[in-house]
């Protein structure tokens, strides 16, 4: 038999070799665990549908993938805060899917509509699906929410942070204190009026010296707004209180509900939500409570953890300054060290972008950290400013991607 000729041989050996590495391929992959996610160029395939699998692998990839998308822009990816929001519960759009949720502070010039763009690209990259794009604000920085599925149990969301462009560049800084004057925390709300200037605070309608705090406030010179009590994922087992806005509630009772609020106060300059993760997501609740607001010539304020919410869209039609903002800071049993760390974390994000804005409570550790920082603050150049002077009417609805 007349051999091969070399090149022949060459080739054969090539094609064996291919053939080799080829098969090698499909048995490790066959061999990999269930659930496991792996890149294959620049796309994410999912080895395993099982609902089993662990979903924080995935959106960890998905972050990397975010993180490179939006560094070119000019973004700096660290400080991209990645949360994870746990189980969604049964109600919401997100019901029964892990919920993942990056906030992307945007440096000047980029826009929530860009950064939302690369989201999607990112999304695309693991043949996800698109759900929604929220846009940014209008003269001031406001969250934008991005947002869709990696697969069938994880639930991906970003919050992009528009820059704050005042011309005179000093930083400033809005704080939200919720829960101001509950009878557990009355010591420490006296103890705040005594030395806090610039604040907000949110006082519950229905509290006991509810309007003896409100009037203390306004004599010390801080902008008042109502704490309103509204339904949430799990009412009735989380129940917000007395006079809360109920999904189920007609017209007329919850302007009633509203009306009361305002008037155990003496008026207020704003509502922030008390809860309420089921109730913004309702257009027609939403809508009437909205369009009583914006009668009343105040702003609503939307600190809930759901990606549905319907505030910023009625707000843009209505005309109604309204803001998201990201919930609370610390929790009742915050050290003054950890606290004071968090809200360093916010007055760097101030420094980096002209505005930060965040929600704490009257907790003993949160007091500690505010009397030796505000100060602090004060002498670096850095503003307090109440909310009313960082709230302003969202430019565009929510738009949901079909």
């Amino acid at each position: 038999m007349t051999p091969a000729p070399p090149r022949a041989r060459g080739f054969s050996r090539a094609l064996g070799v291919v053939l080799f590495l080829a098969l090698a391929g499909c048995l490790a992959f066959l061999a990999m665990p269930a659930g496991r996610e792996f890149l294959f160029g620049a796309r994410v395939r999912v080895a395993s549908k099982d609902p089993a699998a662990p979903p924080a692998e995935l959106a960890a990839l998905f972050g990397q993938a975010l993180k490179q998308g939006l560094a070119p822009a000019g973004v700096d990816t660290a400080l991209l805060r990645a949360e994870l929001i746990g189980m969604a519960p049964a109600g919401g759009a997100a019901a029964g899917r892990h919920h993942f949720r990056w906030e992307v502070p945007l440096p000047r010039g980029v826009t929530a509509d860009s950064a939302g763009m690369i989201f999607l690209a990112a999304l695309a990259r693991f043949d996800g699906k698109a759900v929604r794009i929220a846009k940014g604000g209008n003269g001031g920085p406001s969250p934008g929410s991005t947002s869709g599925y990696l697969r069938g149990d994880t639930w991906v969301e970003a919050l992009f942070l528009e820059s704050d462009d005042r011309q005179d560049g000093r930083p400033r800084v809005a704080l939200l204190v919720a829960e101001f004057g509950y009878q557990e925390l009355a010591k420490s709300s006296d103890e705040l009026l005594s030395f806090a200037r610039g604040i907000t605070v949110a006082i519950h309608p229905n509290a006991t010296g509810a309007r003896r705090y409100a009037d203390l406030a306004r004599q010390k010179g801080l902008e008042v707004v109502i704490d309103l009590p509204m339904e949430g994922l799990d009412y009735p087992k989380n129940d917000p209180g007395a006079g809360a806005i109920l999904v189920d509630l007609s017209e007329r009772e919850i302007i009633k509900r509203l009306g009361h609020a305002f008037d155990q106060l003496g008026g207020a300059e704003g509502v922030h939500t008390l809860q309420g993760a089921l109730a913004v997501e309702d257009r027609t609740v939403m809508r009437t409570v909205l369009t009583e607001v914006h009668r009343r010539r105040v702003y609503f304020l939307d600190s809930t953890r759901t990606a549905f919410s319907a505030v910023e869209a009625l707000a843009a039609e209505l005309g109604l300054p309204a803001r998201r903002i990201r919930p609370a800071l610390d929790w009742p049993k915050a050290t003054s060290a950890q606290m004071e760390a968090r809200l360093e974390e916010l007055a760097a994000t101030a420094r980096d972008r002209g505005l930060a804005v965040g929600i704490v409570h009257p907790y003993p550790g949160t007091l500690a950290a505010l009397r030796k920082l505000l100060p602090a603050w004060a002498a670096s150049g850095l503003e307090v400013v109440p909310i009313s002077e960082v709230v302003t009417v969202p430019k565009a609805a929510s738009t949901p991607l079909r």
